[in-house]
């Protein structure tokens, strides 16, 4: 599972301002809780000291507790951390953001009694996200080196880079058809396998889809107005294709390309007239395809 140093601190920034006096802290421990299994079997009350509770919901929200061992007890978590040999028994380091900080603050027992997670380090100033601190989701500024400090986890972070999809140059196929006022809704046309339309009928109505990536599209219709994008495709639903059972006489279309995909691709239609890319405007381009006035009785369109 792993997740990213950032992915970590993200989540318990999320938290803070979650406090007891408004029972905000509740959601923390309900997200403890409804992990199994319990560590030791114990089930958190909102009444307990929940310092270790809040990283290690951190850490199940995270998908993180292979790196960070859920516990709701400062000194069983080290014992968890030392198991995994990610623990360090030194106040003297200058802490990474991610790193598990425990605190000993009577120096009777060795016993640590709270815990927090470093966010970030400036110069000899570390500054930790913390639950249970003043009741409540707070930072706390602290120095390199303080006495108090017991010592570190050091949790196994995967990489940023780890994260991202790998992007290739993969086909996307876009499926559309249209409505004539002869015909009626015509068969689906994949990519440039066939245009759509018949029998130069005027298009009064166009629905799209793409296998990959998302689309939207939108209609002008005939002496009138642009009407809404559209982003669906389903010819039964009204809300899901464009049109309004009259002539159109232009066409915009925008491909959105996922994140596993680069370069980036475009939408390539025409009407009856010349090729657009998607909206734009450059290269004696209109932004939209077809001719204002003019019925618009074919639509071809693939995502290059």
């Amino acid at each position: 599972m792993a997740t990213t140093v950032n992915k970590l601190l993200d989540q318990a920034r999320s938290w803070l301002g979650c406090k007891e006096s408004n029972g905000t802290h509740k959601k923390i421990i309900d997200v403890y809780n409804g992990h199994k299994p319990l560590a030791r079997g114990y089930k958190v009350k909102y009444t307990d000291n929940w310092c270790a509770t809040f990283v290690s919901a951190c850490a199940i929200k995270c998908n993180a507790t292979d790196i960070i061992p859920t516990e709701c007890s400062c000194g069983k978590m080290i014992s968890l951390l030392q198991k995994l040999g990610v623990w360090e028994e030194n106040d003297n380091i200058t802490p990474k953001p991610g790193y598990i900080i425990f605190y000993d603050w009577d120096k009777k027992d060795g016993w640590p009694e709270h815990v927090g997670i470093v966010e970030k380090v400036n110069g000899n100033t570390i500054t930790v996200l913390e639950g249970n601190k003043n009741n409540a989701v707070e930072r706390r500024t602290i120095s390199v080196g303080n006495a108090n400090i017991r010592g570190y986890g050091k949790p196994k972070f995967i990489s940023e880079s780890e994260t991202k999809p790998t992007a290739t140059n993969k086909n996307v196929n876009v499926f559309y058809r249209v409505k004539t006022k002869k015909h009626g809704w015509l068969s689906e046309v994949k990519n440039l396998e066939d245009y759509a339309g018949y029998q130069d009928s005027p298009i009064t109505d166009v629905a799209i889809k793409v296998d990959k990536g998302s689309i939207k599209y939108r209609v002008h219709v005939k002496g009138g107005n642009w009407l809404g994008w559209i982003t669906g495709y389903d010819i039964k639903d009204i809300n899901k294709y464009a049109g309004n059972g009259k002539a159109i006489d232009a066409i915009q279309i925008y491909y959105y390309t996922p994140d596993d995909i680069r370069p980036y691709k475009r939408a390539k239609y025409k009407t009856n007239y010349g090729w657009q890319y998607d909206t734009e405007t450059k290269n004696n381009q209109d932004g939209y395809a077809g001719v204002f006035g003019k019925n618009v009785t074919k639509l071809y369109l693939e995502i290059v």
